[in-house]
């Protein structure tokens, strides 16, 4: 279903001009690659203007932490970056 929509979204703002941006702002636990939502992402990825991150309550305790640190949170904002930046948005 959501795959399907961000094509169609994605397709119908194209019919409309210029001035319109398809993101998504998924919470962090959804963006490991081993999640579903990530692989709809990865898969949509060219229809997508840009992601929004929600690193709040989640895997990742960036607050706390900080960036590079993975101790409050299972995993560092730093490595999820990683992983969007080389393999969701390559």
């Amino acid at each position: 279903f959501l795959s399907t929509l961000t094509s169609l979204l994605r397709q119908k703002l194209d019919t409309l001009g210029s001035g319109y941006e398809l993101t998504h702002a998924p919470m962090d636990s959804d963006l490991v690659p081993s999640s579903k939502y990530y692989q709809i992402l990865k898969e949509q990825n060219a229809n997508l203007d840009y992601l929004m991150p929600q690193f709040y309550n989640g895997l990742t305790r960036p607050a706390v932490d900080g960036v590079l640190n993975g101790n409050q949170g299972r995993i560092s904002a730093v490595s999820m970056f990683d992983d969007l930046a080389n393999d969701l948005f390559p």
